[in-house]
């Protein structure tokens, strides 16, 4: 059987294309934007270059020639300027599916997502809805999954919710009762490998939809808890704060923080529970718990650390950002130029060599802290970073040592701000 998987390098993409590879009798084939990554995350993998974003359903159909099913793993959970919902929740998904009917592929299995009904109120469930209906309207064999929060290793609502949970205070909307089902992404993938063939273990007649949840409902407040333990902490103080309170929190900070966004907390506020009886007799078990996945204590050091590190690695972006944005500005507009130019003459430079002197290092100050705003190029600016900071320091220590020894350490002040920018570089996924 020959298996195309869309979004292969996604995080239930890539647990879905690693079930099938171990599964004998298939050969699939990873549909993705970028060959390279995937060759980085499976070695030896066939890959099929797709911008989803951009292709017609002629394109679609003469690629998927030969497959005998397609599994559809795109999706995004925020819009960005080049990925939105209406391109890769609903346009992409219908070509896909137009494509599948005209080239003869057998089955199609799309991942939509729970609370993607006739009532939703979210941008996201309702961009998935709209794919759903459509889907149903062909007359081809489709299974629509529609997955709770999915959580497992590497994902990134469990990073985020580990993140949550170690904070000194949990600041919860109403108390965290928001009612959620988190399923485990391993029973995903394991639902998704059984609808890929008709055996004795999955029903005869292929369900047109499965909600993929957790074994029972749960509070977002006991979920965090769990997450909690999970890291090793112990109980914390939970501070509540009311709906309409973040609400307009939510709409202040819309264009900066793509999490506290008002159609996440709208999907919080909604609830994502279904039952769980459908899963469970695909996989003729029950999905695992919560609790059972995350054993109380069992998360490694790194996991802590990267808890721990969530939020604070954007402060320390954002504050060395600052440093070269204040730094350029006041060279250039609020420290007497004088007493720069008399700096600058100690160097050897004056009269017009000053002036640009001082002009270009206050521009390229600020540049770097824009650049480091927008994350831009992340590796080539934090090397700008660290030569033009070396190279400060190199000048300074050849014309001007005495400042080594000034008592308000404007030179070894350098050093934290070098470790600072290398940790940037190191954790940026970029």
């Amino acid at each position: 059987m020959r298996i195309l998987v869309t979004g292969a390098t996604g995080f239930i993409g890539r647990h879905i294309l690693q079930a099938l590879v171990r599964q004998a009798g298939y050969e699939t084939v990873a549909a993705v934007r970028s060959p390279r990554h995937l060759n980085q995350l499976f070695p030896g993998i066939p890959a099929l270059q797709m911008d989803a974003s951009d292709c017609s359903v002629a394109q679609l159909s003469n690629a998927l020639q030969g497959f005998d099913l397609v599994i559809n793993a795109i999706g995004i959970l925020n819009e960005t300027a080049s990925q939105r919902f209406g391109q890769l929740h609903i346009d992409f998904p219908c070509y896909l599916a137009q494509a599948c009917q005209q080239s003869g592929v057998r089955r199609l299995i799309h991942i939509s997502a729970l609370g993607a009904d006739d009532s939703a109120v979210s941008a996201y469930h309702q961009s998935k809805h709209a794919a759903d209906v459509f889907i149903r309207t062909l007359d081809m064999e489709s299974v629509i999954i529609k997955p709770s929060l999915v959580y497992g290793v590497g994902g990134t609502s469990s990073q985020l919710f580990a993140a949550l949970s170690a904070l000194p205070v949990q600041t919860l909307v109403d108390h965290g009762a928001q009612r959620v089902q988190p399923v485990h992404i391993d029973d995903l993938a394991d639902a998704v490998l059984r609808l890929t063939n008709v055996s004795s273990s999955v029903p005869a007649e292929l369900p047109a939809e499965l909600e993929v949840v957790g074994p029972a409902p749960m509070s977002f407040r006991d979920m965090l808890r769990t997450y909690r333990l999970w890291l090793g902490y112990g109980e914390v103080r939970v501070l509540s704060i009311p709906w309409p309170f973040v609400l307009c929190i939510a709409r202040l900070v819309r264009h900066t923080n793509r999490w506290l966004s008002e159609d996440n907390l709208q999907m919080l506020r909604q609830g994502n529970t279904a039952s769980a009886s459908g899963l469970t007799q695909l996989l003729s078990r029950p999905p695992r718990a919560l609790e059972e996945a995350l054993s109380p204590g069992a998360a490694t050091e790194a996991e802590r650390w990267h808890a721990r590190l969530y939020f604070l690695l954007p402060v320390l972006r954002l504050s060395v950002a600052f440093v070269w944005i204040f730094t350029g500005l006041v060279s250039l507009f609020l420290y007497p130029r004088e007493d720069s130019y008399a700096l600058l003459a100690q160097v050897g430079l004056t009269g017009n060599s000053a002036v640009i002197a001082l002009c270009g290092a206050a521009l390229l100050d600020i540049a770097l802290g824009m650049a480091l705003l927008r994350r831009w190029q992340p590796k080539l600016v934090g090397v700008l970073q660290l030569l033009v900071i070396l190279g400060y320091t190199l000048l300074i220590s050849i014309f001007l040592p005495e400042y080594w020894l000034h008592p308000y350490g404007p030179v070894t002040k350098n050093l934290p701000l070098l470790v600072a920018i290398l940790m940037l570089m190191a954790v940026d996924k970029r």
